[in-house]
């Protein structure tokens, strides 16, 4: 259902000395005055010299990174050259992340094509799983851009981050006249692509700061006060949807007595798109887990058959470091996905494993659409149980 995933280890050039004082750079070389040094460069990338440099971003040396991709088919799946570099957080609790962006000839028709990504990851050198954190993206204008995001927060429990800049290999395209965007869909059409389709990107002076160290810990039992949770029991409150949507958050829905797995009442779903969408949140719950360790999860799944556009869903959970779901988080990547078959469908994890250190966790439904259309699904008796 989801196409792109986080791309393996092989690709990450790992930072080996950086600041864990707060207000410090901890991106080696975000300037690239030292050329490549700290990261790793797919093809179609360089460290070169923008045109005209603005003295104001070029204070250290006129050097910057430029993303130079060329158009990729248009299969299905995202294409995009990259930039990567893993920089452990040690006790970073808060971070601001900054840096500047230059279109140095024609303007995209997206801005959707270049994109500076923070990645946090559960391992110091940035393998086995991890989490979306969040980006910086330019805007469509000439000239020099200043670009930050302020009072970041790792996710629960991240050893590093890394930093990605990125160019989509079909997003970025140039904003064409007529004439050119006729002339290029019929090489398209030919399987020719071409070699100037895509527009050029500068990224330089980028900034990763701490600006909140983790507090130190004083001793004491974590589940102090915690709430007794029962084994067994659905702690998700009107899981059955029998009587409405109360206790869900929950967006483009409905209430439907005319469906339901095993009793009539299941909340309806309708996702309306011009392109398609991988993935919108839709309901969701929120639980304290006390000091259980161990839950199974499951709901039944519908795709209703009068919708003229194909779709799916997802069922999963993000567990968070407080209660009522406060503070920093990391979502599970235990989870599970409904068949594109009709009627109903029982879906379950039988096992889940609590985050450490996380006190209560958010039950979610995602649903997405493959297409122009409307795809419509019911969901019903969904469940979270606490089984140790």
């Amino acid at each position: 259902m989801l196409k792109k995933t986080l791309t393996s280890l092989v690709f990450i050039a790992c930072a080996t000395s950086n600041a864990q004082s707060p207000h410090e750079n901890i991106i080696v070389n975000g300037s690239f005055a030292q050329g490549t040094q700290g990261w790793r460069l797919e093809p179609e990338i360089e460290v070169s010299v923008p045109p005209s440099p603005d003295p104001d971003v070029f204070a250290n040396a006129p050097a910057s990174l430029l993303m130079r991709a060329q158009e990729a088919p248009k299969d299905g799946y995202i294409h995009s050259r990259n930039a990567r570099q893993c920089i452990p957080i040690g006790d970073a609790r808060k971070l601001q992340f900054s840096g500047n962006f230059l279109y140095p000839d024609e303007l995209p028709a997206s801005n959707y094509g270049h994109r500076a990504n923070l990645i946090w990851h559960y391992q110091s050198d940035c393998s086995g799983s991890a989490q979306f954190g969040t980006y910086l993206e330019p805007e469509i204008k000439n000239g020099w851009q200043a670009l930050l995001i302020d009072d970041l927060s790792p996710a629960l429990n991240a050893q590093a981050v890394e930093v990605e800049i990125t160019q989509d290999q079909q997003l970025s395209r140039k904003d064409f006249g007529v004439l050119e965007s006729a002339y290029y869909w019929l090489l398209e059409k030919l399987g020719v692509f071409g070699d100037d389709t895509l527009a050029r990107g500068y990224w330089d002076n980028l900034n990763l700061q701490i600006t909140q160290l983790e507090e130190p810990e004083h001793p004491s039992n974590q589940f102090d006060g915690a709430p007794s949770v029962p084994t067994n029991t659905n702690l998700l409150r009107n899981g059955s949807f029998d009587t409405g949507l109360e206790h869900w958050k929950h967006y483009h829905s409905e209430w439907s007595t005319d469906e339901g797995y095993n009793s009539e009442g299941a909340i309806r779903i309708t996702l309306t798109s011009d392109d398609g969408s991988m993935g919108t949140g839709v309901f969701e719950q929120c639980v304290n887990i006390g000091y259980k360790r161990q839950f199974k999860m499951g709901v039944s799944f519908k795709a209703d058959e009068h919708s003229n556009q194909t779709g799916g869903g997802r069922m999963r959970v993000s567990w968070y470091e407080e209660e009522n779901c406060q503070g920093r988080h990391s979502t599970d990547g235990r989870h599970v996905d409904p068949q594109k078959i009709a009627g109903w469908q029982p879906l379950s994890v039988p096992l889940l494993e609590a985050a450490p250190n996380s006190r209560s966790v958010s039950v979610d439904a995602i649903q997405t659409i493959d297409g122009k259309g409307e795809f419509s699904a019911y969901w019903d008796d969904m469940y979270f149980m606490a089984i140790e």
